[in-house]
């Protein structure tokens, strides 16, 4: 039974993973995929180890400890991927795999024995359970506590990222981003409190029975198992797009003059100018917009937001926004030149007339007073 239990978990998570990485979903997912496919590799190793059978595969004796060194940042790396759809892995990123590569430096005399080797190494204390056994120059329990802070610090960092875009998600007027927003939730917390039972269980082993010792590991699993049951139940939210994160060679044709301007195989800029435009329009009114509201209306990041729209249109999210109000007020006071300035101003979310003033003077070459005149005038002439 405890055999059949951790196959069907191996194979749950490595589907999920391998189809996360193999379908055309959002970045962000295919960082989950690759998590998926590292804790399916962990199970599978931990099987055989707790098992007494790792003589049969004695290559793989001791790899299972590197792969936790990689959850933590895999985990942030999706994360970050959410937050900023054109996230990659650039060099300084490599920082967050110094661990790993210091565990695996540590473990490399033992790599390079032979077969017959490791399974002598192994077979002299072949029923003694994983946490106690002599892990590199440290035992494994005290590199389980440094992972687990390790995996709690980046999922603790990561919450933090995600927490301003959350509360939009959730109350999403669509079904399936209300559900990723519950996956983000929940999967990030699960993390949180199954390492940290993990770090409390480790760090005061003394205190604790052994079966208690490793309802850590269990709940641990249990965590990465929802996760991946979670998306089999649902596999509409990994299609799921606040903006498209993929590349496209062909856009559809528009008669935006700045929509033409982009790359037509920059797919994510011309789905992010859409995204930012249909903002302005159902929000320009509001004398609170700024680029930290549109940031979060977008599920973006103000930095990605400002670098985006920055080379989309070549000004900030503020001049652009400013401009869209401008032209919305100039158009009104065309349209409607009888009506108060005072409140074409204010339908048009400026917060004073003296700053509106301003504005549409260095833009237009007159004071919105004068052109509301000639207006006037105008429209007296033509009924004329």
């Amino acid at each position: 039974m405890y055999s059949w239990i951790y196959t069907i978990l191996c194979g749950l998570l490595l589907f999920n993973g391998l189809s996360l990485i193999s379908r055309k979903v959002a970045v962000n997912f295919k960082y989950l995929g690759l998590f998926y496919i590292l804790f399916a590799y962990q199970l599978f190793v931990t099987h055989f180890r707790v098992g007494g059978t790792m003589y049969l595969l004695p290559h793989f004796y001791k790899t299972g400890s590197l792969v936790g060194y990689l959850y933590g940042p895999i985990f942030y790396f999706f994360i970050i991927a959410t937050v900023n759809g054109d996230f990659k892995l650039r060099l300084r990123d490599l920082v967050h795999f110094i661990p790993f590569s210091l565990h695996f430096l540590e473990l490399l005399p033992f790599f390079l024995l032979s077969g017959e080797e490791k399974r002598i190494l192994y077979s002299k204390d072949p029923q003694t359970y994983f946490m106690d056994v002599d892990w590199g120059y440290f035992s494994q329990r005290i590199h389980t506590i440094f992972k687990c802070i390790l995996i709690i610090t980046y999922s603790f960092v990561g919450y933090r990222l995600i927490l301003p875009f959350l509360n939009n998600i959730l109350n999403s007027d669509t079904t399936q981003s209300r559900m990723f927003g519950l996956f983000l939730k929940w999967s990030t917390r699960l993390l949180l409190v199954t390492s940290i039972l993990i770090l409390i269980t480790y760090s005061l082993y003394w205190l604790f029975p052994l079966n208690f010792q490793l309802l850590g590991h269990y709940t641990f699993f249990a965590s990465a198992v929802f996760g991946a049951l979670f998306l089999m139940l649902f596999p509409e939210i990994t299609g799921w797009r606040i903006l498209s994160f993929a590349k496209e060679t062909v856009i559809e044709e528009s008669d935006d003059n700045n929509l033409k301007q982009l790359k037509k195989s920059d797919y994510l800029s011309t789905q992010i100018y859409e995204a930012f435009t249909k903002i302005l329009e159902e929000h320009y009114t509001d004398p609170e917009l700024d680029i930290g509201k549109m940031a979060q209306l977008l599920f973006m990041s103000e930095r990605t937001l400002y670098r985006k729209l920055k080379e989309i249109f070549g000004n900030s999210p503020n001049e652009v926004l400013l401009d869209f109000r401008l032209k919305r007020a100039y158009g009104a006071i065309q349209l409607e030149p009888n009506k108060t300035l005072g409140k074409i101003i204010k339908e048009n979310g400026f917060l004073t007339n003296s700053y509106f003033a301003r504005c549409f003077k260095k833009s237009y070459g007159i004071l919105p007073s004068d052109f509301q005149r000639e207006c006037r005038i105008n429209n007296s002439s033509n009924k004329n």
